[in-house]
């Protein structure tokens, strides 16, 4: 707990020290005072690891996750680290005075996409994440909450079937709007890109995409056909497929709940006195 109360202090940290964390004159105490925990966690598991066997370890699902968090804390801090001393070492040598500015005085606007700290920091935000999921190991102790949580696994399962079949037929239409308007490329989103046409279709589920990008007044075959194949797509997806998730989510959170009321009988006598 104390280690997730530091987690939301060093974020409130870098809101308040919001220039220093943008540039490359970061204080690494700031930045990773989470260690602190970290390897302490890393011994612990180390020590788990000898006690149950590595196969063992690796049979529950939430020490993966704890692998995998701490592999990723260990290299976001090391990534911290490699920027510190490359940049030191680099300013000391005489024909480094280039790249020794990059490490030291460049502003982010400028820096690579494969930048280091760049890779740091999304580390840092996905282990954070992942780190207050941690709590969810708990949660089954409680009466209510375990219930809750047993059904929202179950409904996860009916998710992963959902999403197979939402991408074979997100694909299908994918791809048929997207041979309608390549050829018309005065279209601002749709046809220039494959991942553009995604995205539009990708929030179009979520009913927050503009209509009228499928609008050529010029071209009234091709428009005729890609406001049809749009529109059906809207049908299936929206209307069809997301109704049949709901009702898919609907129905497991209830088989939960009857198989909770079946094991909470009554005792029998005496013991129910």
């Amino acid at each position: 707990m104390w280690f997730l109360i530091t987690l939301l202090g060093e974020s409130i940290t870098m809101e308040l020290y919001r220039d220093e964390f943008a540039s490359r004159q970061q204080n690494i105490l700031h930045s990773s005072f989470h260690m602190v925990w970290v390897v302490g966690f890393f011994w612990y598991e180390c020590k788990e690891v000898w006690i149950e066997g590595l196969r063992s370890y690796f049979l529950d699902w939430w020490n993966c996750m704890d692998m995998m968090v701490l592999s990723m804390y260990l290299a976001s801090f090391t990534l911290r680290v490699l920027i510190m001393l490359k940049g030191h070492f680099l300013c000391q040598a005489p024909d480094g005075t280039e790249e020794c500015a990059y490490f030291t005085q460049t502003v982010r606007q400028d820096w690579h996409q494969e930048d280091p700290q760049l890779i740091a920091e999304v580390l840092f935000a996905v282990t954070s994440m992942l780190s207050f999921t941690r709590l969810a190991y708990i949660l089954p102790a409680q009466e209510s909450l375990g219930t809750l949580q047993i059904s929202i696994g179950k409904m996860i399962d009916d998710m992963m079937r959902f999403m197979f079949i939402l991408m074979i037929i997100g694909t299908a239409f994918l791809c048929g709007i997207n041979n309608i308007y390549v050829p018309y490329v005065t279209q601002p989103y749709l046809g220039r890109r494959f991942n553009e046409t995604f995205r539009f279709l990708f929030w179009t589920m979520f009913g927050v995409a503009n209509q009228d990008y499928v609008d050529m007044p010029k071209f009234v075959v091709a428009e005729f056909v890609g406001r049809v194949l749009y529109g059906i797509f809207t049908l299936v997806i929206v209307i069809v497929l997301l109704n049949m998730l709901i009702a898919m989510i609907t129905n497991s959170f209830q088989k939960i709940e009857r198989m909770t009321l079946t094991l909470s009988g009554n005792l029998p006598d005496p013991s129910s006195i």
